[in-house]
């Protein structure tokens, strides 16, 4: 869950109308949106909103690369400690 409000934002915080840190999905769309239509060039606020947007989702593939190298090492205890199978679990 951390994880995905990391990227979407937190969806309670948006559903109370409270202030929320931008997401990486948010700076992304906010671009997106605001030069749909045009064919001028980004503003300064939207290459800012880009470039935030960049290092923050690098940083966001990091954590789950390693969020999958942990979910590899707990399956692999379960497969070890001869837990019967789960679904969405990898069998080999």
């Amino acid at each position: 869950s951390e994880l995905r409000t990391t990227l979407n934002g937190d969806p309670i915080r948006s559903a109370n109308n409270e202030s929320n840190r931008p997401s990486i999905a948010g700076r992304i769309w906010y671009v997106v949106y605001g030069h749909w239509s045009t064919t001028q060039l980004p503003t300064e606020t939207q290459r800012n909103s880009l470039e935030l947007g960049e290092k923050e989702l690098t940083e966001f593939v990091k954590e789950i690369d390693k969020y999958e190298e942990e979910l590899i090492a707990f399956e692999n205890a379960l497969e070890a400690a001869g837990a019967p199978y789960t679904p969405g679990r990898k069998i080999e």
